[in-house]
């Protein structure tokens, strides 16, 4: 429906409306016409209270230019009457002075507004001189009150107080000129303006100018919101103060003078008075002959004189200064700094580019500073900052690695890495062939996202052509940092004993495969031209660590296994003495007697280990094959279970003596199987161990029974070894006839296949 008002009367249009519209629609035009009555008033008091008190001040105002013009108006009616009454009145004429008065007065007048002019343009210098030459006036008029006009007095001080403030005022506003930036030739005429204004020499302006911009140079880094601009600000005014006490004082001209110098022989040495500079309308030109001649020769007396200063004097002047300014910019600077969070506004700042003005690098060379400034003292302050933030983003991010860690522990326990192997996904397989469980690999996959993140903002704070080595050092740093005390927390998390056997398993996995599979941590230690390299110690950090976690995780399971075959693995009764030895291999001797007649004699070999050896084998290939631990903890632990049992086959005690030789035989063939498949040459500890047992053996065996066996034991152990090997699949069946006829110590422990200890059969 449509609103607006029709061009009708208030009753027509009521009676058209209901005629033409429903209630609803009624209701809401009915709103809409309220909300707009009240937006209105809402408007009206609006104006009325924002106005109203620049309305007081204009009736104020108004009321002190009444009272003005009306003095204004009773003089000139006296000089009216005056002129009526001796039309041939001359110059000389002591009536005259009436004419003077009204001259000078109009003149005075007539400043005040030019002043403004001045003051508004921002010409300092000529608002400076005309308010001099408002105070000559000011002068002339005060003899003339001696001289018998002193009914005009209060005319005059009312005049004179809409222009006697102007001393403060354009001082005020050529101190706050000079506070900002501004160009050498418009600090030169505000030094004018206030060397007239306030009888200050060269020593004092430099001085005074030195104080405003210190104070300037603090505000601009206190206030305002915009942190980039008040730093670019500072700058650009430290680069500003220092240029125009060189340019204003010394000589950096053509005319090898300060510019101070330059602009006073401009304005007053060219024969010009001051009156000239007065825009004079036609009843002042009309008046000029009443003027005296003190006011129309009116010229400015400025006391500064040429090369007051020297270089030097400025040179210590400006150093003194930055001495101060320096570190107060940094302390500044660094608190702003605090409240950036982004490394996009470091970037703007860090590219910033200040431009330099002309003689800058003269000048630069006299006092010893950076010539590019901005590069010097303000981009070591953005690369702190951002080495604060990458700081900050790295200490920030452990908690979270550390609750993704926590999460993966939580989980329910994963299959072995055995049965996963050849799963029909492929998502994991090339992780899976290294020993490292899809658990894992998810959570490496996880920390590696999460410190690409990290990676990406530094890459993102500079172009690819910059190689900020520094930045990349300090970000090296912190992942260096980060690596050592992942890897403290990880240690101290598997010390507390508060894991179970699959939750340390992940952790020493984790990190042992996390250089691995996080490419972006070698990324992030060393540097595109090998400036810095944190990857070697911080690798080995990671694998001391996992080291450390692994050696925990090896005695949690040799624990397992020792507690739960201790007082098993050997016999106690005689019945278990028999269970414990498989069957032997019966062989045919032929055995020559005195007469020379050949007799086939029985001999009985042993041919494979004890079943309660066999078994304790079986547990601790079994465990090592369902998890594919790396080489040197297959090793480690198979070293200390090898130790456990020769310690126990030591500690046993012979039972029956009806079973004594026959028992011997058999710990025989276990101890030499034992050695042969499990100890190297280079394991000497436990060799000797190994050696000491099997001696300590062989002298409770019949020596004829020995020499008769030794050869078919060392046969069957080396045929029951190989056998294990290929069980194991540490062997191909095809090399099997190989080993029989070697000699070489090719024991369980020198596997170089993929899967190592890859078990062929559960059985």
């Amino acid at each position: 429906m449509d609103t607006k008002f029709p061009t009708k009367n208030a009753k027509e249009f009521a009676n058209d409306l209901f005629e033409t519209c429903n209630l609803t629609e009624i209701e809401s035009l009915q709103s809409s016409l309220k909300k707009d009555v009240e937006k209105k008033a809402d408007q009206l008091k609006s104006l009325v209270s924002e106005k109203y008190r620049d309305l007081i001040d204009a009736a104020d105002t108004i009321s002190s230019m009444a009272i003005i013009v009306s003095d204004i108006t009773n003089v000139t009616e006296n000089i009216l009457k005056s002129n009526l009454t001796n039309p041939n009145s001359t110059l000389d004429s002591k009536d005259n002075l009436l004419d003077t008065f009204a001259a000078q007065s109009k003149l005075l007048i007539d400043l005040s507004e030019q002043i403004w002019d001045c003051l508004n343009s921002r010409n300092y210098l000529t608002a400076t001189q005309l308010f001099q030459l408002a105070s000559c006036v000011k002068t002339s008029l005060n003899e003339n009150l001696i001289k018998g006009f002193k009914k005009v007095k209060p005319f005059l001080d009312r005049v004179w107080s809409t222009i006697s403030h102007f001393q403060t005022t354009i001082s005020d506003k050529t101190r706050l000129e000079l506070s900002g930036h501004i160009s050498p030739e418009k600090a030169a005429c505000c030094f004018i303006s206030l060397s007239i204004l306030e009888r200050l020499d060269a020593h004092s302006l430099v001085k005074e100018f030195i104080i405003l911009r210190s104070n300037m140079l603090q505000h601009s880094l206190t206030e305002g919101s915009s942190v980039d601009k008040n730093i670019e600000n500072s700058c650009n005014l430290i680069i500003n103060t220092i240029y125009n006490l060189y340019l204003c004082f010394t000589n950096y001209d053509f005319y090898n003078s300060g510019m101070i110098y330059l602009q006073m022989r401009n304005s007053f040495s060219n024969g010009l008075n001051v009156l000239s500079l007065v825009d004079l309308d036609y009843s002042l030109k009309f008046g000029l002959m009443y003027l005296p001649d003190s006011i129309k020769e009116f010229k400015i007396d400025c006391t500064l004189s040429p090369n007051e200063l020297s270089k030097d004097y400025i040179t210590n002047i400006v150093t003194n200064w930055l001495d101060w300014a320096k570190p107060f910019v940094c302390t500044k600077v660094t608190e702003i700094l605090q409240s950036v969070q982004s490394f996009s506004t470091l970037r703007h700042l860090n590219q910033l580019s200040t431009e330099y003005p002309q003689h800058w690098t003269a000048i630069s060379e006299q006092i010893s500073f950076e010539s590019d400034l901005w590069s010097e003292l303000y981009c070591p302050l953005f690369a702190q900052r951002t080495k604060e933030l990458l700081t900050s983003h790295w200490e920030d991010v452990f908690p979270v690695i550390i609750s993704d860690i926590n999460n993966a522990l939580i989980q329910p326990e994963e299959p072995y890495l055995q049965d996963s192997l050849f799963s029909d996904t492929d998502e994991c397989f090339e992780t899976r062939s290294i020993g490292c469980s899809d658990r894992t690999a998810k959570l490496c996959a996880c920390i590696e996202r999460r410190i690409s993140l990290l990676a990406d903002i530094l890459n993102e704070l500079n172009s690819k052509d910059e190689d900020p080595w520094a930045l990349r050092q300090h970000q090296g740093n912190c992942c260096n940092n980060f690596i050592i005390r992942l890897g403290k927390n990880m240690v101290q998390l598997v010390e507390q004993d508060t894991l179970t056997e699959p939750g340390i398993l992940l952790i020493a996995r984790f990190l042992w495969f996390m250089p691995v599979l996080c490419p972006t941590l070698k990324q992030c230690l060393v540097s595109l031209y090998q400036q810095f390299n944190f990857w070697t110690s911080s690798k080995e950090e990671m694998q001391n660590s996992s080291i450390v976690v692994w050696n925990k995780w090896i005695e949690v399971v040799t624990k397992r296994m020792f507690d739960g075959l201790k007082g098993n693995i050997f016999p106690i009764t005689l019945g278990e003495q028999l269970s414990t030895i498989p069957k032997w291999d019966i062989l045919d001797i032929e055995v020559e007697k005195e007469s020379g007649e050949l007799v086939v004699s029985k001999l009985q070999v042993p041919n494979q280990p004890t079943f309660p050896l066999q078994n304790f084998i079986h547990e601790m290939i079994r465990c090592l094959a369902l998890t594919l631990p790396p080489k040197f903890v297959q090793e480690k632990t198979i070293a200390l279970c090898i130790e456990w049992i020769l310690i126990e086959y030591r500690d046993n005690s012979v039972l029956e003596i009806s079973l004594k030789s026959r028992y011997q035989i058999q710990k025989l063939f276990d101890l030499k199987y034992i050695n042969q498949l499990f100890i190297g040459i280079d394991n000497q500890s436990l060799s000797a161990i190994c050696s000491e047992q099997i001696s300590a053996v062989e002298n409770q065996i019949d020596p004829i029974n020995l020499d008769v066996l030794d050869e078919y034991i060392a046969k069957n152990v080396k045929r029951a070894v190989a056998a294990t090997k290929c069980i194991f699949g540490t062997m191909y069946p095809s090399q099997f006839l190989q080993s029989e006829s070697s000699d070489e110590a090719n024991n369980l422990m020198f596997s170089t296949y993929r899967f190592k200890l890859f078990l062929v059969t559960d059985s």
